[in-house]
């Protein structure tokens, strides 16, 4: 059921991303809003960030969004994965990992990493899927993912 869907890159507009950001706010713990304001994140992602979106005809439906200008280092790091509850468990956040591994190969870049929710048993299995390891801990109530990318 992929093929239903459009992938894109770096098409949303700052309405269209705010937006998004309101509606998935209250889903993560702690909400988004608890930790950033959402105005600043949305303009931060649109300057600094990749966006990796799946799309049901217009409607936006997940997104993969990473930063991937770390030079230095060459590692990519995931800011926000995120999929409406009505198209979960379709491989699309996968299907967007895949995308964003192709963008950090093209640029050089051996890793990236992502912090998850240890509550979050089912983005843990989807990273695990998907070939990330788990890397460390962050204050207890985040897991640090690392995948490496072969060349």
């Amino acid at each position: 059921m992929l093929d239903k869907y459009i992938y894109k890159i770096n098409t949303l507009d700052y309405d269209e991303l705010l937006n998004f950001l309101k509606n998935c706010n209250s889903e993560f713990t702690p909400k988004l809003s608890e930790r950033i304001s959402l105005d600043e994140y949305a303009k931060k992602i649109l300057n600094f960030a990749t966006t990796f979106e799946a799309w049901d005809g217009n409607e936006f439906v997940a997104t993969v969004i990473a930063y991937i200008n770390d030079f230095e280092t060459k590692q990519a790091f995931v800011t926000l994965a995120y999929c409406k509850k009505q198209h979960r468990r379709k491989g699309i956040i996968s299907c967007l990992i895949k995308m964003l591994e192709a963008k950090c190969k093209e640029k050089d870049f051996t890793s990236i990493t992502l912090n998850c929710s240890v509550d979050n048993e089912k983005a843990i299995s989807m990273y695990e899927k998907n070939n990330f390891e788990i890397f460390g801990n962050k204050n207890k109530e985040k897991i640090i993912f690392k995948k490496r990318l072969s060349k």
